[in-house]
Parts: structure tokens; C-alpha cells; sequence
């Protein structure tokens, strides 16, 4: 893969699998997640850089009740 479609920066992300809330960068192509930075940010070059700073990211389905 030369490039992302789309790089989610610097979200408080919650996976759904129960895990501690983190911050980092999604990687995103062709609609699928395919690069997860939690320790450090994503370096890949991407179409589209969008900042979360200070928002939620849940990549999935959140049940909020």
C-alpha cells in the first residue's frame, strides 16, 4: 500500500473489546482500519489528515445506554 485513504490523529480511542481508553492515530484505506498507532503516531503518508484531539474515536458499534 503506497498511501492511506485517511489518518484519524490523536483520538481518545475506545476499541470495544473492553481495553483501557488510549490515544493515538487510525489508519484507514479502502475503508477498512489497517494501521493502529498507539505507541507512536502512524508515518505513512495519507489523503487526508483529520484531527480528534480531545474527541472519542470508537471504531465500531457503541452501545451508549
Amino acid at each position: 500500500m503506497n498511501q492511506l485513504d485517511l489518518i484519524v490523529r490523536a483520538g481518545r480511542i475506545i476499541d470495544g473489546t473492553g481495553a483501557e481508553e488510549f490515544v493515538g492515530d487510525i489508519g484507514i484505506h479502502d475503508g477498512k482500519i489497517v494501521e493502529i498507532g498507539a505507541q507512536r503516531p502512524i508515518t505513512s503518508k495519507a489523503k487526508q489528515i483529520l484531527s480528534a484531539d480531545g474527541a472519542i474515536v470508537a471504531p465500531g458499534f457503541v452501545d451508549i445506554h
